[in-house]
Protein backbone atom coordinates (compact mmCIF):
# COMPACT_ATOMS: atom_id res chain seq x y z
CA UNK A 1 0.00 0.00 0.00
CA UNK A 2 1.18 3.43 -0.68
CA UNK A 3 -0.21 6.39 0.18
CA UNK A 4 0.48 9.81 -2.21
CA UNK A 5 -0.17 13.28 -2.99
CA UNK A 6 -1.73 13.97 -5.58
CA UNK A 7 -1.02 17.36 -7.70
CA UNK A 8 -3.27 20.38 -6.89
CA UNK A 9 -5.33 19.37 -10.43
CA UNK A 10 -9.13 20.46 -9.83
CA UNK A 11 -10.86 19.20 -12.70
CA UNK A 12 -14.60 18.50 -10.74
CA UNK A 13 -16.24 20.37 -8.14
CA UNK A 14 -18.64 19.69 -5.42
CA UNK A 15 -21.60 21.89 -3.64
CA UNK A 16 -22.41 22.82 -0.22
CA UNK A 17 -25.42 23.79 1.30
CA UNK A 18 -25.36 25.76 4.48
CA UNK A 19 -29.13 25.84 6.18
CA UNK A 20 -30.01 28.34 7.45
CA UNK A 21 -28.39 27.77 11.49
CA UNK A 22 -26.82 30.35 13.53
CA UNK A 23 -23.00 30.38 13.78
CA UNK A 24 -22.24 28.66 10.24
CA UNK A 25 -20.05 31.29 7.82
CA UNK A 26 -22.50 31.29 4.92
CA UNK A 27 -26.54 31.08 6.12
CA UNK A 28 -28.40 29.92 3.66
CA UNK A 29 -26.23 29.50 0.45
CA UNK A 30 -24.92 27.12 -1.46
CA UNK A 31 -20.89 26.95 -1.90
CA UNK A 32 -18.71 25.43 -4.24
CA UNK A 33 -15.28 24.06 -4.25
CA UNK A 34 -12.98 22.29 -6.35
CA UNK A 35 -12.15 18.22 -6.45
CA UNK A 36 -9.11 16.59 -7.09
CA UNK A 37 -9.22 14.76 -10.35
CA UNK A 38 -9.77 10.84 -9.99
CA UNK A 39 -10.43 11.02 -6.00
CA UNK A 40 -13.77 9.99 -4.35
CA UNK A 41 -14.47 12.58 -1.60
CA UNK A 42 -17.43 12.56 1.23
CA UNK A 43 -18.30 15.76 1.58
CA UNK A 44 -20.13 15.33 4.83
CA UNK A 45 -17.02 14.53 6.36
CA UNK A 46 -15.00 17.52 5.13
CA UNK A 47 -14.04 19.73 8.01
CA UNK A 48 -13.12 15.72 10.07
CA UNK A 49 -10.58 15.16 7.53
CA UNK A 50 -11.30 11.50 8.08
CA UNK A 51 -9.13 8.74 6.46
CA UNK A 52 -10.75 5.01 6.28
CA UNK A 53 -8.53 2.58 5.50
CA UNK A 54 -10.09 -0.97 4.34
CA UNK A 55 -8.65 -4.44 3.76
CA UNK A 56 -9.86 -6.18 0.53
CA UNK A 57 -10.45 -8.90 2.95
CA UNK A 58 -12.58 -6.29 5.06
CA UNK A 59 -14.87 -5.46 1.91
CA UNK A 60 -14.70 -8.77 0.71
CA UNK A 61 -16.77 -9.55 4.06
CA UNK A 62 -18.99 -6.68 3.81
CA UNK A 63 -20.09 -7.77 0.49
CA UNK A 64 -21.23 -11.15 1.68
CA UNK A 65 -22.80 -9.13 4.75
CA UNK A 66 -24.26 -7.07 2.78
CA UNK A 67 -25.04 -8.27 -1.02
CA UNK A 68 -26.84 -5.42 -2.37
CA UNK A 69 -24.26 -2.77 -1.33
CA UNK A 70 -21.55 -1.33 -3.51
CA UNK A 71 -18.06 -1.91 -1.71
CA UNK A 72 -15.55 -1.28 -4.25
CA UNK A 73 -11.78 -0.63 -3.70
CA UNK A 74 -11.82 2.19 -5.84
CA UNK A 75 -13.52 4.10 -3.08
Amino acid sequence: MKLSALPDVLAATAEEYWPDIDGLDHRDTVTDFGLPEGTFFDCALVRHALVHLLTTTALDRLRELYPHGRFEVRR
